[in-house]
């Protein structure tokens, strides 16, 4: 056969066509691959999917308009369990307050005792994330059962190292509101520390004159998964 032959020709292009077929899929396997990922941090999920958060958090109550010498500055340890759905979140507080009433600065011997506050809500959440941080605002509706003076300890039985102690007492009760704006700064994974500052007012009920208004600096922790 002559090298320019037909025949020749039509084996040369079925050689050629074979090859590239061939090569194709491997040049495009080439072209698609990407490395994986081995960063440790995922990707901030999108679209409006459901997360569970808890917090925990510590507060300082500092009541308005009341004599600074007779109420402290007291302490308020709270927790909320809840969903949010990006924008958006819902979730049950609950916690207890101690707030100390120094009576011996109204008159001598009348003692120091703590102002005890049982709190439970139901709040709203509306927030702005971004990857690492998370400001929001809340709005919660608070159910409060104050008690002073009115808790007596009694203590049974010997354990090893000590008495099994329990409190007993009367709370009333007295609804009120609590707005609070923070922000979640991401530490790593799914926790974060949570900062902030809650306003909040208790309606008179049945152991206030009047109703009673603090606010509460606070600082906490969040995880969300």
């Amino acid at each position: 056969m002559f090298p320019g032959s037909p025949t020749s020709l039509a084996t040369g292009l079925s050689a050629l066509c074979l090859t590239l077929l061939l090569w194709a899929p491997a040049a495009e396997g080439q072209v698609s691959y990407a490395p994986p990922d081995l960063s440790g941090d995922a990707p901030e999920p999108e679209g409006q999917g459901q997360r569970r958060i808890e917090e925990f958090a510590i507060g300082v109550p500092l009541f308005y308009d009341v004599p600074r010498d007779i109420v402290r500055p007291g302490v308020n340890f709270g927790g909320r369990i809840g969903l949010d759905w990006r924008y958006f979140g819902a979730f049950i507080d609950a916690g207890v307050a101690l707030i100390p009433i120094d009576l011996n600065a109204l008159r001598p011997g009348l003692g120091r005792d703590p102002l005890v506050r049982l709190h439970g809500g139901l709040g709203v959440r509306l927030q702005f994330p971004t990857k690492y941080v998370r400001p929001y605002a809340d709005l919660v509706i608070d159910f409060n059962g104050w008690s002073f003076r009115s808790i007596e300890f009694d203590c049974v039985g010997v354990l090893p190292g000590g008495f099994w102690c329990y409190g007993t007492g009367a709370f009333e009760f007295s609804p009120g509101w609590s707005g609070r704006v923070g922000v979640n700064i991401t530490v790593k994974g799914p926790w974060s520390i949570d900062l902030g500052s809650a306003f909040s007012m208790s309606y008179r009920g049945n152991l206030f004159s009047r109703p009673q208004f603090w606010l509460e600096p606070y600082i906490g922790f969040t995880m969300r998964h």
